[in-house]
């Protein structure tokens, strides 16, 4: 096996509360069922997760795409 530190080339953005499936499926994202279940999203991943105790979703998302998910997120109502 070979490890390959990929840090620099993802980046994360969290979407949590009490509207955040309503967001992310407005932005065409799929929404996981299950509570750390993640499903793949273009070349994104969504992660069903909350660092707030609050409903919460992940975004892994490429480096070079942060910037435009995070304005497709704002136009869905982040």
């Amino acid at each position: 096996m070979t490890l390959e530190d990929v840090t620099d080339s993802l980046a994360t953005l969290a979407v949590e509360g009490s509207q955040a499936k309503d967001v992310i499926t407005a932005a065409g994202a799929p929404v996981p069922e299950e509570e750390l279940a993640f499903q793949p999203w273009g070349s994104r991943w969504v992660l069903r997760a909350s660092a707030t105790g609050a409903e919460g979703f992940w975004i892994l998302t490429p480096a070079t795409e942060k910037d435009a998910l995070g304005e497709q997120l704002l136009a869905a109502g982040a």
